[in-house]
């Protein structure tokens, strides 16, 4: 059988068939590929009002005015950039309920003075919530901060430098590189019911006198659950540390004041002392860790310990390296020095 032969004006059809097919895909193929994704929108800059964020948005968004407030309703601020949301030598202002990440500073307040900060998350910056002097008003003081969380920033969680008088309740700050909060040159802070769990300290207290501390948690930190050093006059009431290095590490310090404290399975001593005089430990739990439960140094003196109870301990329930220190009314199963 012979085949038929094929048309070519047939073939010539079709070939121009094909090129319109191709000339009408080929813009719709190009469109397709060419249409953008919808950018994160930027930020508003200067805050003059009240303002509520409608969107998700990048850049910093810096309270130019007193007595505003930024509301970001569960939106977020995204870097990169130095500050997240910024707060300088303001008065009376709220911000609240904002997710800020990828800055240097993520909530940053400067010289600011009786303002609000509820329920923000500075997560994945460098320094999550950053409180500091102003050379201009100077302190950041009467501030109250509730809330708030500070997770997983490569620096601190949350920091105070050369800050008075505020207030820091129900805060979070977990998983941080270096500190879960940090005070320096702050006195007269007052932190209630606040988390710091996984960070290298849990709370650090340092160059400060006249905080108090009452019912806060620290679990889990690679180093102290609680540290104070070179500071006086702090009290820490019923808060608990355990799984951590240290418990409580008090070290050159002086006058401060522990009452009915926790601290359970740490990896060396429940609470520390070194160095360290005319401090009162009185009430505390130190069970299960894994040196001892209560640990004084040579170069400790005149600390009274009283009525406090310490059971389980691997090497000593309480031990003292020089007679120097006054114990009465505790209940201890294993001594040294004592």
């Amino acid at each position: 059988m012979h085949s038929q032969p094929i048309s070519i004006m047939k073939v010539f059809n079709t070939r121009i068939n094909v090129v319109v097919l191709l000339g009408l895909l080929l813009p719709l193929a190009t469109v397709l590929y060419l249409a953008p994704v919808s950018a994160i929108p930027p930020c508003p800059t200067h805050l003059t009002a009240k303002t509520t964020l409608t969107a998700n948005c990048t850049g910093t968004v810096y309270l130019a005015k007193n007595g505003i407030t930024l509301n970001c309703a569960g939106h977020t601020v995204s870097g990169p950039g130095t500050y997240g949301v910024e707060v300088a030598e303001r008065l009376h202002v709220t911000v609240e309920n904002c997710k800020i990440t990828g800055f240097t500073y993520g909530l940053y307040v400067a010289g600011t003075n009786s303002s609000t900060f509820t329920d923000n998350t500075a997560t994945t910056n460098t320094y999550g919530v950053q409180v500091t002097t102003n050379g201009t008003i100077g302190a950041s003081t009467r501030n109250t901060f509730s809330g708030n969380t500070a997770n997983s920033n490569s620096n601190d969680g949350i920091s105070f430098d050369e800050s008075y008088g505020n207030t820091l309740k129900s805060n979070t700050a977990n998983s941080n590189t270096n500190a879960g909060f940090i005070f320096v040159y702050s006195d007269g802070n007052t932190l209630k019911s606040n988390t710091a769990n996984t960070n290298k300290d849990g709370f650090f207290i340092y160059l400060s006198s006249g905080n108090t501390l009452t019912t806060n948690t620290a679990n889990s930190n690679t180093n102290d659950g609680f540290s104070l050093e070179v500071s006086y006059g702090n009290t820490l009431t019923g808060s608990i540390a355990n799984s951590n290095t240290y418990g409580f590490y008090v070290d050159n310090s002086y006058g401060n004041t522990l009452t009915s404290n926790t601290a359970k399975l740490n990896t060396n001593s429940g609470f520390y002392m070194g160095d360290s005089s005319n401090n009162v430990l009185s009430s505390n739990v130190a069970n299960s860790n894994t040196y001892d439960g209560f640990y004084f140094d040579s170069s400790t003196s005149s600390n009274w310990v009283v009525s406090n109870t310490a059971s389980g301990n691997t090497h000593y329930d309480a031990e003292q390296a020089a007679p120097s220190n006054f114990f009465v009314t505790n209940s201890f199963t294993t001594t040294f020095g004592i």
